[in-house]
């Protein structure tokens, strides 16, 4: 069991300086060698510590609300032979109140949980990463539920680096916070560290894990035979944080406008061609691709609007990691909007259309983004669509979970009043240049796009290339002022004829 102990002088030494001053310091300390304070699933205790014999091993651990502390443990026995999986996930720490409970479930408890830390071991299917540690750190001080939807600014980031060869020599693996920054380290030298500074690590209940809840669902596993001993934690109680004037919000994009239930996404989630199950990551939104064909795809949910639609404009932010950017994507129309984000995975998605707006670009980290979406938006019920790329370095974007009202997935729409809905709802020209220029294709034998020829507004039949019927951003905006002009000099100058 934890027992409490004064540890101001480790904290001097560490150099980490706690966000607020408490008199109550927390110290835990479990040798692993042939028992464990800790409640565990699987594994075999014996004289050189927990020893891993099943991809789903855990052993859990209930701390108290460590504003700032480390968490540091050796493991031994890694080599690549033992790292047969994409990922290979030994230490996470979440929020696990407001009733969220153990064995704390992926999907409803950890995949949107508030206070999400994730280390990761890159395995053989990823041969450019074989090794490579990634920290991933999230926070939404939103306080209950606990989980899903943040209620304010959030924050969130997953780099990862080489820390060198797994020789199966035993190495000490520390992630330590504090001050609004993060570090991870092997045998004392940084792998990576996140800046957080602005918000507050203050969850209601803190739980950690050597371990991962990921790994009961087959997307990834401990590394068989790895052994785990002498696990510390020392740390400083801080606390609670929730929305309010205590913790500032992720701030808002330039010209982004105040956000409604309308404008935000209802709904969005990553569907990737290498992950057999949902996206692990609800954070993330990535797009990716293989030079041809889209690998990744994003899918965004918003609710409907009632009138013809005059413009419309998406707007999302790229994530701070040095990662983030890359190709933007354009954006695809849905027509089926009967998905969830919680069950969605690459197989199950929905087709996307042929119907696309707003030509690709490099976009960098930290980025506002946005795409004249006008011939994809009309009257009626949810409007679904996608992000679709072939760049195989696409960006990362920041989910509705991870940027909430500021920075997440936005849809703003001017409505046409007045217009007749029939004449502005339908399809665009597809000769018309919108502000974004020529679309690229999208390769239908991937996106289950029909591979026909499409008539435009004028009356033609038009091959595509690559089965992608793509229609240029503004075609439907240019065609309903065309028809409202027309309309207006007729009833001012009804004896007079006009000439093409």
């Amino acid at each position: 069991m934890g027992r409490v102990v004064f540890a101001s002088l480790v904290f001097a030494a560490l150099g980490l300086s706690p966000a607020r001053v408490s008199a109550q310091p927390y110290h835990l300390d479990d040798s692993l060698l042939g028992s464990t304070s800790g409640n565990r699933t699987g594994g075999s205790l014996g004289a050189d510590g927990w020893t891993i014999t099943g991809a789903d091993d855990r052993i859990w651990y209930a701390l108290p609300r460590l504003a700032s502390g480390y968490v540091e443990f050796t493991v031994a026995n890694i080599t690549p032979a033992v790292l047969p999986l994409p990922d290979h996930e030994i230490f996470a720490m979440y929020e696990d109140g407001y009733g969220l409970g153990e064995p704390i479930d992926y999907g409803a408890g950890f995949r949107q949980n508030h206070y999400k830390v994730l280390l990761r071991i890159y395995g053989a299917p990823e041969p450019t990463r074989l090794g490579f540690m990634k920290l991933m750190w999230g926070i939404c001080p939103s306080g209950s539920p606990g989980v899903d939807a943040c209620g304010c600014g959030s924050f969130f980031e997953e780099p990862f680096g080489d820390p060198g060869a797994w020789t199966g020599a035993p190495v000490r693996v520390r992630v330590e916070w504090g001050d609004g920054r993060s570090r991870l380290l092997r045998d004392g030298v940084e792998i990576v560290g996140v800046n957080w500074t602005g918000f507050e690590f203050g969850p209601s209940e803190l739980h950690m894990m050597l371990g991962s809840p990921r790994n009961a669902t087959g997307l990834s596993g401990m590394p068989l035979g790895a052994t785990f001993s002498n696990l510390v934690v020392d740390g400083q109680r801080g606390p609670l944080a929730t929305c309010g004037g205590t913790t500032p919000d992720a701030g808002v994009p330039v010209d982004a406008g105040a956000c409604s239930a309308g404008a935000l996404a209802a709904a969005d989630v990553t569907a990737a061609s290498w992950e057999s199950g949902v996206y692990p990551d609800p954070s993330d939104l990535n797009v990716e691709g293989d030079a041809t064909n889209p690998t990744a795809v994003v899918y965004l949910r918003f609710a409907g609007v009632a009138g013809p639609v005059t413009s419309a404009t998406l707007t999302m932010n790229t994530s701070s990691g040095g990662s983030a950017g890359g190709g933007s994507g354009q954006i695809c129309r849905v027509d089926a909007a009967a998905w969830d984000e919680s069950t969605l995975t690459w197989t199950t998605r929905p087709t996307v259309s042929s119907m696309c707006s707003g030509a690709a670009r490099r976009v960098g980290a930290s980025e506002r983004v946005s795409w004249d979406v006008t011939p994809l938006v009309a009257p009626g019920g949810d409007i679904t669509l996608a992000v679709v790329s072939t760049d195989p370095d696409g960006a990362h974007y920041l989910s509705r979970e991870a940027g909430g009202c500021a920075l997440g997935p936005r849809l703003d729409v001017v409505l046409a009043p007045g217009v007749d809905a029939g004449t502005d709802a339908g399809s665009a020209d597809a000769g018309a240049t919108g502000r974004d220029g020529a679309v690229p294709d999208v390769d239908a034998s991937t996106m289950g796009t029909d591979a026909g020829a499409r008539t435009d507004a004028g009356g033609h039949s038009t091959p595509l290339s690559g089965g992608c019927g793509c229609t240029a951003a503004g075609g439907r905006r240019g065609a309903g002022l065309v028809t409202l002009l027309v309309l207006a000099l007729a009833l001012v100058h009804r004896r007079r004829r006009f000439a093409r």
